[in-house]
This record gives structure tokens, sequence and C-alpha cells, in this order.
């Protein structure tokens, strides 16, 4: 009898295995498992075709290759389809950007969009691929004007009412100042157009990168560092692959300008945080625009670099799952995406702007505020979907004419800087903040304005200083996990953690917890396994799980200086894996059938004894096995009904 195969979703709690005899010959195992939880960089002058509402790259296509799949066996697979792997990302192994085998030009847009969609179809038919996607274009987003500004103006930092303005209509740039001006601990990449890295105001803020000649300090022609990268001292070019992310737009060096200007020196521009390392990660090109693959490749080297906090004035291409798969890998390590909310004066929970409207924890979408405290004109919003509202008209910044030169420009690419460098103050006063943290700081801390009220998720107006104060209320909140009424296996190793919060992670505190008829656990907060993250608020400790099945109950206890402490009860069940886990001890079933209720909770899968993939699915965690020897010839009826997911079922006479 072939496999027969049902896909799985989610955890096998009780399985209901009902087998009657109807009429065959011969012996068989049954087996149910359980699965555990040649075109070159886009240019100025390249052109672009539309699909639907968004442009996207005429050749370049982003794939992502199926968990098993072998890359370097796939060669022959690709050529047939037409595409060929051009750059293969760091950070997300498995997603890969295409060319096409041959070329591509001198087509006019109508026969590039048919040759890309059936490039796209071609590699979907492969089955290779989780998701196989155009690569969209994205343009920057702040407004171009022509209109003179009063020069100097840094009305965001500190408005007084000057030009017309309203009072204190500002982030609080000063009272913030008092308690940090930041440090150049902390790593801001800006990817945009580039940064002008030798501008007067910018070249002693720009992060130097430490595996180049001299630790960045001079360049020798060679890629000290592996990374892909020929003298990246200050950051990447990310269009021509070259490691020089010198700008020429004028758009990343403003916003560079915004979040980092250096302070004191005699020059007349001041960012939000005085001190900062700002990395310049450049895929926007001199006209503005750039494609998704490029911003990847600026995201994936950012976040290898060690940067945490990736600012983003850009946007408006589709919906790609590939720069959401790359935000996504920045969120698990930790790192905040500040991202403008487009200036189409549209609101975004009714047609979304893209990277801001992606639905990730790490994402802050910003709003666009003038100096009278209203939402710009040209600003996007959304009640659900746009997170605060920062300055972004008529800003004065750094520009990359030349290492003198600034200029005033509007848009949420100007807002968002301004979260950015807040940002930078919070960690360079709370280095140890993890990104949860850090993101609460940015909204709990804003101050609500009629103007914003429905219109973003806080209402409210960046605000440093209330960023950098906002405090919980002295009482620690306690959770642990695995949650009580989870089940351990018995004498297993079981990692337990315990989170500790008041308001944001707590570092400080001691955390043990006491076990009837066991040793005591004390937590620790030291990155050494199983603690995952040093000083941050989640401890951990290996609690070594009885041989008894008895139910085990902890006694959490935590203190904090300054805080008042917590307790918590937990209480584990205790079991062992299933009797019938091993092909070997497989449940005998009666030759009339009958009904079983089994708990899958810890089943193994016996690969190292040649164990097969049940129905050649190789994802499954675990099996259980069943032997059955009918009497006479009869027909088979195998009912899961009654199990909390869905399974997959393999049926073996002997060993076939």
């Amino acid at each position: 009898m072939q496999n027969a195969k049902w896909e799985t979703a989610g955890r096998l709690r009780l399985l209901k295995i009902n087998l009657l005899v109807l009429n065959g010959a011969g012996r068989f195992l049954l087996l149910l498992a359980t699965f555990g939880l040649g075109a070159g960089p886009l240019s100025a002058q390249t052109s672009f075709v539309t699909l639907g509402n968004a442009k996207a790259h005429p050749t370049q296509i982003l794939a992502k290759y199926k968990e098993q799949v072998i890359l370097e066996q796939s060669g022959n697979v690709l050529q047939q389809a037409g595409s060929r792997v051009q750059h293969r990302y760091q950070m997300l192994p498995q997603l890969v950007l295409l060319d096409p085998t041959g070329p591509a030009t001198g087509d006019d847009e109508a026969a590039l969009r048919t040759r890309l969609i059936q490039r796209i179809n071609d590699l979907k038919r492969t089955g290779l691929f989780e998701y196989v996607e155009p690569d969209y274009l994205v343009e920057a987003n702040a407004l171009p004007t022509d209109q003179a500004f009063v020069d100097g103006s840094l009305w965001g930092l500190r408005n007084t009412g000057q030009d017309g303005g309203v009072a204190g209509a500002d982030i609080a740039a000063t009272t913030a100042w008092d308690l940090t001006t930041g440090s150049t601990n902390v790593i801001v990449a800006v990817i945009d157009t580039g940064i002008r890295y030798t501008h007067r105001d910018l070249t002693n803020q720009m992060w130097r990168n430490p595996g180049e000649s001299g630790g960045g300090k001079e360049t020798n022609g060679k890629d000290d560092d592996a990374d892909g990268f020929i003298d990246n001292v200050y950051g990447i070019n990310a269009i021509t692959g070259s490691g020089n992310p010198m700008d020429d737009n004028d758009h990343g060096t403003h916003c560079a300008g915004t979040i980092g200007a250096a302070a004191n020196n005699g020059n007349p521009h001041v960012g939000v945080t005085w001190r900062v390392r700002l990395m310049g990660c450049k895929f926007l090109s001199a006209s503005g625009s750039g494609a998704n693959s490029a911003a990847i490749k600026c995201i994936d080297f950012a976040v290898a670099k060690g940067a945490k906090i990736l600012s983003n004035s850009w946007g408006g291409g589709g919906n790609s799952q590939a720069l959401y798969d790359a935000i996504n890998n920045a969120r698990t390590k930790g790192v905040l995406f500040i991202a403008a909310a487009g200036n189409n004066a549209s609101d975004n929970d009714a047609g979304p702007f893209y990277p801001a409207n992606y639905p990730l924890d790490n994402i802050v979408s910003v709003a666009a505020l003038t100096r009278n405290d209203l939402l710009a004109d040209f600003s996007n919003y959304g009640r659900t979907t746009v997170d605060l509202g920062a300055p972004g008209d008529t800003i004065y910044s750094s520009t990359a004419a030349s290492d003198t030169s600034y200029d005033y420009f509007s848009g949420t690419s100007m807002a968002a800087p301004h979260v950015s460098g807040v940002a930078a103050l919070i960690l360079s006063r709370y280095p140890a903040a993890d990104l949860a943290e850090l993101r609460d700081r940015l909204l709990l801390g804003t101050v609500p304005i009629p103007a914003l009220n429905g219109v973003c998720t806080t209402g409210g107006r960046l605000n440093a200083y209330n960023s950098l104060t906002v405090s919980g209320s002295g009482i620690v909140q306690v959770s642990v996990n695995p949650p009580s009424g989870a089940t351990l296996l018995r004498s297993s190793s079981q990692p337990i953690y315990v989170t500790v919060t008041d308001l944001f992670g707590v570092t400080d505190a001691t955390v043990t917890a006491s076990i009837s008829g066991s040793t005591n656990l004390t937590f620790r907060n030291d990155g050494v396994t199983p603690d995952a993250v040093a000083s941050n608020g989640v401890y951990s400790a290996l609690f070594a799980v009885p041989a008894a099945t008895n139910p085990v109950t902890l006694t959490v206890t935590v203190s904090a200086p300054g805080k008042v402490g917590a307790t918590n009860v937990v209480t584990y069940a205790v079991l062992p894996p299933p009797p019938n886990d091993y092909f070997t001890n497989a449940t005998k079933v009666p030759s009339g059938g009958g009904l079983y209720l089994e708990n899958n909770r810890f089943a193994t899968m016996e690969t190292a004894l040649g164990e097969p993939p049940p129905a050649g699915v190789s994802s499954a965690a675990g099996s259980l096995w069943w032997a059955w020897t009918p009497v006479s010839s009869t027909n088979v009826f195998v009912d899961t009904t009654g199990s909390s997911i869905d399974t997959v079922l393999a049926v073996y006479t002997n060993n076939t």
C-alpha cells in the first residue's frame, strides 16, 4: 500500500485511532507521525515594469528556497526556468536574487513584463521555492521644495514659536540632553541614498568598520573582513556592490544629519543625538529609487555588523515577502526598524504603504508633523498602522552637495530620523534595553496632540525626554515559561525561563525557585546556556525533571532593588515518552480493530536506526507505531477523527 499523506499543523495533544477490519492479508505497520513545532544592478537609467500598482525591476526576481532544498544542486532546474543566482543573502541563506540567463535589453515594457511573469511562473512550477516574487522598486520619501526657508531653524528640536510655530511643539531634545547626549557605542544604519561621510558635521560621527584595513581608518583595495565588499570602511553601496556609500542625492545625508550631526564643533548643525556611529547603507540611486533586493542587502549587512537601529526613509513598493523576511530576521536579532509612513496624504489602514505597513513589532511607522503641531498635509496616517508623529516639515539638515552644504527638506523621510535619533539616545542611556523596551519607550513617551487623535496608534508626538524617563509602578511582574499546566518529559533537562518586568525588563533581579523534594534552582541572566541574552529581563535555569511521573510544583521568588517583589507558583505534569514511540514497540492491534486514545507528547523519530520519514515528509519530529496482522483478506479503515491536529499517515508492509 502506498503512503497516504495529510498535511499537519500545530502540535498533537490527543490521538484517536479507530481501526476497523473490513476485508486483505499480510502484516503491515501503521505509522502516524506528528510535526514539531545576467541583469546587473539597478541604475537610474534602468527601466521598470508595472505589476498592479507597483513598479518592479524588469529582470530581477527574489525567491526563497524551501528548507530541504540544497541550493548547489538546483542549477539545472534554474537554467531550465531561465534564471540564475546573482546573490545569496548572508542572514537569510535560503533567499536568493535571480537574474535571467539571457539578455533582456531592447524590449518594451509589455514584453519585459510578460517575460518576467513567465519566469516567475516557471520558477514556481519547479517546486523548489517557498515563494517567488518580483523585485519591487521603492523611492525616497522626501518631498522636493523650491521655497526659501529661514536658515538654521531647528524647530523640531526646540520650538519656541519661531516663524509662526507653536511653542513646545517639538521633541523635547533640550531636556533629554540633560540626561544623555548619546554614545559612540550605538550604531544607527541609515538605509538610504548613502551618506556624504566627509561632511564636516558627519565625518566624526561615522561608523568605521573594525574588520577593514587599519580598523576602518584606511583602504587597501582588499576585502579584509571577507564580507563581500572591498574597503567598506563607512558602509556599503548595494547598487554597485562596492564599499563606498557616498551620497549622490542629498536625501541620505539629510537624514543622517537629523539623527546625529556633531555638536559644539563650530558648525551650524546638531542632530538629535550628539554621539553616535552612523553606518552608510546606500541602495537608493541618485534619482532616489532603488530595488528591494538592494535594500535587503543593506539590512543584511547592517544586522550582521551590529546595528541595533535601522533608519528607513523610503517605501512605496509592493508587498514583498522577501523584504518582510529580512525585516523579520532583524527582529529576531533585536533590531529596531524605523520606517517613514509615506507622503501620499492617505490612510495606510485602507491602502498599505510598505515597508511601514508590515505587521512586525520591530517596525515603528512615523508620520510627519508641522511646527504648528499639525499633521503635515502630505503625510500618510493610520489609526492602526502608523505609530506616532515627529517633526517632518521644513527640516534643516546637512546635504551632499559639499562638505559644508545644508538645506531644508520636508517629508515623512525627515520625521523618521528624529525617531531614530531618540532611539539612539535611549540605547545610550539604557544599553541593556531589548527590542521591546526600545520600542515601548518610543511609543509610551509620546505626548498626545489633537492632530493625531484617532489617526495613529499612540495619538501622540515623539518626546525624547519622556522616552528616557518613563518608568513602571515599582512592582515587578513575573511570567514563567513553560507555563503552569505544561507537561515535562521525565528524567530530562528542562530549561525554565522567568521574565521579570516593571513596564520594561528588570535586569538586576534575583530569581530563585524552591521545588518540593528536589534541589532548589537559581536563575541566571549571564548569556550562558540556557540563558540566551545576558543582562536582559529573562532569567534562565536548567531543571532536572524527576524520573517519577508525579506532578512537580515550583515556587518562583523574585526580588529586585527598589521594587516590590513577587512569587509565582507553577505546577507541571511529568510524563514518559509514549510506549509505542519506537518501531519495535508498536502497539499490537487486535485482528478485529480497536479504538486508541494516545498522547504523542515527547514522541521521537528513530532516524539513527533507519526509520524512514513518514510519507516522505522529512520535517516530522516524532512518530507513533501500531502493528496489525489480519486473519483474512480485508479492507482497512483508519480514522484519526478527534486528533487535535491534522496528521501524516504512512502504512508499511514489512519494511516497504
